[in-house]
């Protein structure tokens, strides 16, 4: 989530998260390489900063519960994040094909958002000079398999996770969605929930971060709304 390149793209700023329970294809894997930025719609082509800023979700565009964090510090991940099973790190679009994506970002923007009631949620749209490929989405799809439960090492310390399901309509061309919950770890993280979806468009990879406490009131439908009005502003380009 973070969720930045763009593994640090968009998790980071919610301080621990991320599991994965679905990974939708629709239409092909993450598009053809051969296609060229010009043959794409204009919200598929590689973008500039300025563009995908003017995406991102507008006060008026967000639930009325929620509200725009006027600063947002775009922090990177934590490099000395561990994972056990380390091919648990795909579920974060961290793994070897997020590694090797980061390579070809050519720019990002990002927007946090937090509810009435606690909970926060942070959109980032990265944009790429490739297309971005399917095989991001089909490792992290692969590593639900292993990592119904996982382990995860940072700076705030150890804390494990648990994989629950979540579904998201398929949007894009391309659609994930993770969902966890920690079992264990510091008192300040216990029970916290998150999730984490990703949309692609040709060159441009959507990633919505949501971190709630168990007294939040702020529902994870948020994530899918504002996935679904990104995607909706990059298709309006």
């Amino acid at each position: 989530m973070t969720r930045n390149h763009v593994a640090r793209r968009g998790g980071a700023v919610l301080a621990a998260l991320l599991l994965t329970t679905a990974c939708l294809p629709d239409g092909d894997s993450g598009g053809d390489d051969e296609e060229t930025s010009e043959s794409l719609p204009k919200g598929g082509q590689q973008l500039t900063e300025e563009e995908i800023s003017s995406v991102l979700p507008g006060e008026d565009e967000v639930p009325q519960e929620m509200g725009r964090v006027d600063e947002d510090d775009g922090s990177a991940r934590d490099p000395e994040t561990s994972f056990y099973p380390k091919t648990c790190r795909d579920v974060e679009f961290d793994g070897e094909a997020g590694t090797a994506l980061d390579e070809h970002q050519t720019a990002k923007a990002a927007q946090g958002y937090t509810g009435a009631y606690g909970g926060a949620v942070k959109v980032t749209v990265a944009s790429y000079d490739e297309v971005v490929p399917g095989e991001l989405f089909d490792a992290a799809g692969a590593a639900q398999e292993t990592c119904t439960e996982f382990s995860k090492t940072n700076t705030y310390g150890t804390t494990k996770w648990k994989l629950t399901p979540a579904t998201i309509k398929p949007m894009g061309e391309r659609t994930y969605i993770a969902n966890l919950e920690v079992l264990s770890g510091d008192e300040s993280v216990k029970g916290r929930t998150s999730q984490i979806a990703g949309v692609t468009i040709g060159h441009n990879l959507v990633l919505i971060a949501y971190s709630a406490g168990p007294k939040s009131n702020l529902s994870t439908q948020v994530v899918e709304e504002l996935a679904q009005t990104t995607v909706d502003n990059l298709e309006a380009l």
